[in-house]
């Protein structure tokens, strides 16, 4: 089976599981199975981007130590979610400068463990919106899965200028021009199929899901280039590993949820938003 079919019969299967998840009938049972083995494939994907075995051990041990004690910190957290949301992206502004400063595998397992624990933790834990709120997961992924396409197709048309060449020589400063300019303008019109009216913020939202979505693929990136494999697992064929797959997912996920508890007009937008 050539390569571009496997992706394209990995693509429809995960699709079919995405509109299951997404149904308002469907069980939270069945979202919270689904949830909890997707989180764990990653954090296991994740721990294979460690040179030392006693990080990768590690790192698996104590994240699902973290998660099974969350339930009992939820007022905590509930309490201090603005300084976490601030954290988040002090997070991603750091992570943002190593990629921009990226130009030999000198990332040490230390800072690969950190990343590792102020990325997924959040992701793990809006991911679990879903059994609520799937408006919100459903969302983030059509909008990004646009804007790694037209990324792409832009980028194959037009595209000369690496983006960059040290990390991910195949994207284009042209294909990513692109998906700034597309991706707004269909997560407008994704909004308006389901929402019945025109919400022009969504435009701006769309430019900021694209934005942060590209850092998140350029960050796992650079830890696989960092690991020297190409793909974070052989799970997904012709995809490679669930982190592949949902790079830009897992980068703007907690953002986006995160906002969607504070800002009223995206809460009721997303809100009805499902299959």
């Amino acid at each position: 089976m050539k390569n571009i079919t496997k992706r394209i019969c990995s693509a429809a299967v995960l699709i079919l599981i995405l509109i299951y998840l997404t149904q308002d009938s469907t069980a939270n049972l069945a979202k919270i199975v689904v949830a909890t083995l997707l989180s764990l494939i990653i954090v296991w994907e994740y721990s294979r981007l460690f040179k030392s075995r006693i990080y990768q051990a590690l790192f698996q041990i104590l994240f699902v130590s973290f998660v099974l004690s969350a339930p009992y910190l939820t007022g905590i957290l509930e309490k201090t979610s603005n300084y976490f949301f601030g954290l988040l992206v002090f997070a991603w502004v750091v992570i943002l400068f190593r990629v921009l400063t990226y130009k030999k595998k000198n990332i040490d397992d230390f800072l690969v463990f950190i990343f590792g624990y102020l990325t997924l933790l959040p992701f793990v834990g809006s991911l679990f919106t879903i059994l609520i709120y799937p408006g919100i997961l459903l969302y983030v992924v059509i909008t990004v899965s646009i804007a790694d396409s037209s990324a792409y197709l832009v980028g194959r048309k037009v595209g000369k200028t690496a983006l960059l060449p040290n990390i991910s020589p195949g994207k284009t400063i042209e294909g990513f021009v692109g998906s700034l300019i597309i991706t707004p303008i269909i997560s407008s019109l994704i909004v308006y199929l389901f929402y019945g009216e025109v919400v022009i913020g969504f435009l701006f939202i769309g430019f900021f899901v694209t934005l942060i979505s590209v850092i998140g693929d350029l960050f796992f990136s650079l830890l696989k280039r960092n690991k020297n494999i190409k793909d974070s697992s052989n799970l997904i064929p012709g995809h490679g590993g669930f982190i592949d797959l949902l790079d830009g997912t897992i980068a703007v996920l907690p953002l986006l949820a995160f906002l969607f508890f504070k800002v009223s007009y995206l809460s009721m937008v997303l809100s009805v938003i499902s299959f």
